[in-house]
């Protein structure tokens, strides 16, 4: 009886960690999700550009948000640009990016979020 609950557990813990992780696709050094109006979330940058210029699409769809965290502890950033279709920056977005130095936001962002930077 152990046997089978420990299966049962592992398989409903599999089965939630695929949904999670289903939404989350990769271009270049960025993670994203689309979201439900089909523009585009960075969720996670996993480059070491230290100067670094988002992009304002990815596969054809705007990029409109910077997700939670997502930049967070890249310390080796120096400089960011983003562009002009971001309308959002999450809450700890480049929190802990601690060489930031020179950051360009465009009008177009009219949310940020708790220690973003």
């Amino acid at each position: 009886m152990k046997k089978f609950l420990l299966f049962i557990a592992t398989f409903i813990f599999t089965a939630i960690l695929c949904v999670v992780s289903a939404g989350a696709e990769t271009y270049d050094d960025y993670t994203y999700s689309v979201l439900p109006d089909g523009t585009i979330e960075i969720t996670d940058y996993t480059g070491s550009a230290t100067e670094l210029e988002i992009p304002a699409k990815i596969e054809g769809k705007a990029v409109t948000s910077i997700g939670s965290s997502a930049f967070s502890g890249c310390s080796f950033l120096t400089s960011v640009t983003i562009p002009d279709s971001v309308t959002s920056i999450g809450n700890y977005a480049f929190y802990n990016c601690t060489s930031l130095t020179s950051i360009t936001i465009p009008d177009s962002v009219t949310s940020i979020g708790n220690s973003a930077f």
